[in-house]
């Protein structure tokens, strides 16, 4: 049983590693069906209903995929998934920091898509010490930008992903990223289709994610200081 999340199914080394597990079925979550509605074309029901299809063909493997629309009588579903970002300023307040917008950059799930928004936060000029970034592909990139512009992780920048997948710890440094229960969350999903016509209930299970501190971190205080200066 495994779980990928969104344009995590259309990321060659994440499908390959899923499909080098041996799985025999496998949970599609995909929240573009109304989190990015009017936002991003591209995304909605057509194109993950595509993608869990080809995903079936190449690993061999049943997929549990929702075809359609979210009912919006059960809008508390994707609550969580629509406010990520006032979340985190929430919690900011708690911390010696406060919020940057200028800091807060979009992006595609990728390896280039992380290069480049890391690149272009070197050239303009932004004040950093850390990058969080939505996947450990995007972090890669990310790593690859700041090895190009001369600056050390951690001892200029932290840098943190997300998904915790295998190469995270092969990576120098190793990764510092968020582990998401993907055996878990796959298993929970089965056991819930599979009891959903002995309840009628409408079960909503929150699966909790870990933070796995490696070497690709450290403390403000020890960041090496002026960039600038050092790129002059």
């Amino acid at each position: 049983m495994g779980a990928l999340n969104c344009a995590e199914h259309i990321q060659p080394l994440t499908k390959y590693m899923m499909y080098n597990k041996g799985e025999q079925i496998h949970v599609a979550s995909s929240p573009s069906f109304s989190v990015y509605r009017g936002m991003a074309t591209a995304l909605g029901p057509e194109a993950n209903t595509a993608v869990s299809l080809v995903y079936a063909v190449e690993g061999q493997t049943f997929v549990l995929a929702r075809p359609g629309e979210r009912d919006p009588a059960r809008p508390h579903a994707l609550q969580r998934a629509r406010h990520p970002v006032p979340g985190t300023h929430q919690r900011l307040p708690r911390r010696p920091c406060a919020y940057t917008e200028d800091l807060d950059v979009s992006g595609s799930y990728t390896r280039v898509s992380g290069y480049q928004r890391t690149q272009a936060a070197l050239d303009e000029g932004l004040d950093f010490t850390a990058i969080f970034d939505g996947t450990d592909m995007v972090a890669v990139g990310a790593l690859a930008a700041l090895r190009e512009a001369d600056l050390s992780v951690p001892a200029d920048v932290s840098l943190v992903g997300f998904d915790d997948v295998p190469f995270a710890t092969d990576l120098t440094p190793a990764l510092t990223t968020v582990r998401v229960p993907y055996e878990e969350l796959a298993g929970t999903a089965v056991r819930l289709a599979l009891e959903r016509e002995k309840s009628l209930a409408d079960d909503h299970v929150v699966l909790s994610t870990q933070l796995v501190i490696r070497q690709s971190v450290r403390s403000p205080s020890g960041h090496r200081v002026d960039r600038a200066r050092r790129s002059s």
